[in-house]
């Protein structure tokens, strides 16, 4: 197969399904690892109705491991194989507290280490919750990467490895991870009560923070930065009142900001700055690019107004997302943004 072919291919599949991501619910990387390893011959519809009660009781190792093999297999014995998963789950909890400090690593290796973790679990998790550029294959992929001539080979390695040298770089998996729900979107609404929202595992939030501290660290002292990096730090730079906690490092991972207290988290801000960046960038959902032009208009040429007016409705629909517990709705999303300024003529 010519290189003009694949990429014909590669374009169809994106337009019949332009933003691609797991159908397992999670709201952190543990839930994620967990949903994974019980996906395993079963659908991600069934996984999510047993997850769900799971995670609103025990949602991190140690909470799991409370739970024993009985009391685990209670909650997924509708999924097949429920015995031997509820085996390899508290054996994966028990490694994952005494060898790291009960966080999912971000190395292969270690990865692959845990019971029920094999390279196809692996490169979910690293792909999904870390952004690493690595494709996971299952019989599907196997089968339509042969059968299509994309990319032949006698074993699912043998393809991964043919993907991720063929496919054309605008395809390849997304490498800037997401990690706007760890900083629990809802407090960025003043006017919601915390409660209202399940909280969301700790580790992720930490990931995330640690992230924004070493990318700015990194540009005080004149290191090279990553891409991601550079642009949480074109981010920060454009709100100064951050940069005093940015230089607090690691005093910065503990603080809590109370939205009752008038009090507007830093670190989720900034993410939802760089979600809302991708969002243009990508055009996706169809058509914020579009509006994105409109609202800068109705701003005056005020890009960072305009972006902040577009924050609004981004995390308005992430709260509603983790409120209900429902997909993403991109058409309720760009009404919000055209009802905010978007696509409207520039105010006189």
């Amino acid at each position: 197969m010519n290189k003009a072919k694949r990429w014909a291919i590669f374009e169809r599949l994106r337009q019949a399904n332009p933003a691609p991501t797991t159908e397992l619910r999670y709201s952190s990387t543990f839930e994620l690892l967990i949903a994974v390893i019980l996906s395993a011959q079963a659908t991600d519809k069934g996984v999510n109705k047993a997850t769900e009660p799971l995670f609103a009781v025990a949602n991190t190792p140690a909470a799991i491991l409370a739970l024993g093999e009985d009391g685990l297999k209670a909650h997924i014995r509708t999924i097949g194989l429920f015995n031997s998963k509820a085996k390899h789950i508290i054996a994966t909890c028990r490694r994952l507290v005494e060898a790291h400090g009960g966080e999912v690593p971000r190395d292969r290796a270690a990865l692959e280490a845990l019971p029920g973790v094999g390279r196809k679990t692996a490169n979910v998790v690293l792909n999904t919750a870390f952004g690493e550029p690595t494709i996971a294959v299952d019989t599907h992929i196997f089968r339509v990467a042969n059968r299509t001539g994309i990319a032949p080979g006698k074993t699912p390695l043998a393809v991964e490895q043919r993907l991720l040298r063929l496919v054309p770089t605008p395809f390849l998996p997304d490498r800037r991870p997401l990690r706007v729900p760890a900083e629990d979107a809802s407090r960025h609404r003043r006017h919601l009560a915390p409660g209202n929202q399940r909280p969301m595992f700790s580790q992720d939030r930490d990931q995330l923070r640690q992230a924004y501290l070493r990318a700015w660290r990194k540009a005080q002292t004149g290191e090279p930065l990553e891409p991601v990096e550079r642009q949480i730090v074109e981010v920060a730079e454009q709100h100064p009142e951050y940069h005093s906690l940015l230089e607090q490092g690691e005093a910065a991972l503990g603080r809590e900001w109370l939205p009752e207290g008038g009090e507007s988290n830093p670190f989720l801000h900034m993410a939802l700055h760089i979600a809302l960046q991708e969002q243009i960038t990508t055009d996706r959902p169809a058509g914020i690019r579009q509006l994105y032009q409109g609202m800068i208009a109705h701003c005056l040429g005020d890009v960072h107004e305009a972006e902040h007016r577009m924050l609004d409705c981004l995390a308005e629909e992430i709260w509603k997302i983790q409120r209900d517990q429902r997909d993403f709705r991109p058409k309720a999303y760009l009404k919000c943004i055209k009802r905010r300024g978007g696509g409207q003529r520039p105010r006189t």
